[in-house]
Formats: structure tokens, C-alpha cells, sequence
């Protein structure tokens, strides 16, 4: 989880959070997975404003 957070950090947007977790671990692994695809299309989004 540490080096996919890291991954989206450094704007590699594209990175998810993989793997069973159980109860809180797996809410907070949901919640990043869609933090960083909400992160994505956003920046998809500016870049197509910019073109």
C-alpha cells in the first residue's frame, strides 16, 4: 500500500492498491483506488483544457 501511494504521489496516476485486506485496510484501499482514478480523469480532464 506504502509504494502505491507513493507511486501516486509522483503523479503516476495510474497505479492502484492491490491485494485482500480485511475490514478498514480494505475501505482505505477503496477509497485511494478512487481517490487516484478521480485524480486521473481529472487530470485528463485540465490536459484536454490546455489543448
Amino acid at each position: 500500500m506504502v509504494s502505491a501511494v507513493d507511486r501516486i504521489r509522483r503523479s503516476q496516476l495510474d497505479s492502484r492498491v492491490e491485494g485482500y485486506m480485511l475490514d478498514e485496510l480494505d475501505m482505505l484501499k477503496n477509497g485511494m483506488n478512487a481517490m487516484a482514478m478521480s485524480l486521473s480523469a481529472y487530470h485528463e480532464e485540465l490536459q484536454q483544457n490546455i489543448d
